[in-house]
C-alpha cells in the first residue's frame, strides 16, 4: 500500500499470500487513532470514516434524496437513509414485495412491516407474515387483531374509552359482566356475574353464580 499525500489515490499491491485483510494500526508513534476516511471529492458530499471506534457515514448533500443506501445487484434500493430530513426507509415505494423487518428468537421470532399481499402493515410472532397476521392495520387506519385477545393488564383496574372520548358504538356478540374481583355496587353493595344472550325474539339474563335463568320484559313499540 502507498499513499503519499492526503490528496492522492491509495493503490493495492499484494502484501502476503496469507493475509485477506487490509489491517489499520494505531501502534505508530503519534497516532491516537485507527481511522479509514473515505471522502467526496466534492466539498459537502458524502463521507464515510470507520476507526476502532465508530462506523460513521455522513450525507450532507440534501439535493439527493437519500444521503445513504443500501442496494441490491439490480440496482433496486432496499434501505436508505433520508439526506434532508430525518428518517430510514425500508424498501422502495411500489408494490409487489414485502417490507419487513424480523427479530430472531429461539421462541417468539417476530416479523413486523408491510405485508403486500394483504396490503396491510404487520405484526406477526413467526418468521413470515401468513394470512391473519397477530396485528394489522390496514390504509384506511382499522386495527384487526387476527390472533390472541386483546385484554388489560389487571382485573378491573383499566378503562376502554374515557370521559368525554367515548366510543361511538360497540359491537358485541354476548354481554358477559362480571365484577365479583371488585367492590359491591352502589346499591346494595353486592357483586355478581351475569351474561346478556340474545335470542330470536328476547334478551335472556343468565346468573353465573346461581345458575338462574332470566328473560327480560320486552314491549313493542314499532
Amino acid at each position: 500500500m502507498g499513499l503519499t499525500a492526503p490528496s492522492s489515490t491509495l493503490t493495492g499491491q499484494a502484501v502476503a499470500d496469507s493475509y485477506d485483510q487490509l489491517l489499520f494500526l494505531d501502534a505508530a508513534a503519534g497516532v491516537t487513532e485507527a481511522t479509514l476516511k473515505v471522502v467526496s471529492g466534492t466539498a459537502g458530499k458524502t463521507a464515510l470514516q470507520v476507526s476502532d471506534e465508530h462506523v460513521l457515514i455522513k450525507g450532507v448533500d440534501t439535493s439527493n434524496a437519500a444521503a445513504f443506501a443500501v442496494q441490491q445487484t439490480g440496482g433496486t434500493v432496499v434501505f436508505s437513509v433520508n439526506a434532508s430530513t430525518p428518517g430510514v426507509t425500508i424498501g422502495a415505494d411500489a408494490d409487489g414485495t414485502d417490507r419487513s423487518i424480523t427479530w430472531g428468537h429461539s421462541t417468539l421470532k417476530t416479523i413486523m412491516g408491510i405485508d403486500d399481499s394483504a396490503d396491510v402493515f404487520a405484526i406477526n410472532t413467526d418468521d413470515a407474515f401468513e394470512s391473519g397476521n397477530d396485528l394489522e392495520i390496514d390504509a384506511s387506519g382499522n386495527v384487526i387483531i387476527g390472533n390472541g385477545t386483546l385484554k388489560p393488564a389487571g382485573d378491573g383496574t383499566q378503562d376502554l374509552g374515557a370521559s368525554g372520548a367515548q366510543w361511538q358504538n360497540v359491537y358485541t356478540s354476548d354481554l358477559n359482566l362480571n365484577n365479583t374481583s371488585r367492590d359491591g355496587n352502589e346499591v346494595d353493595g353486592t357483586t355478581g356475574h351475569w351474561v346478556i344472550q340474545e335470542g330470536d325474539e328476547n334478551l335472556f339474563l343468565l346468573n353465573r353464580q346461581n345458575g338462574k335463568q332470566y328473560k327480560f320484559n320486552l314491549e313493542e313499540i314499532g
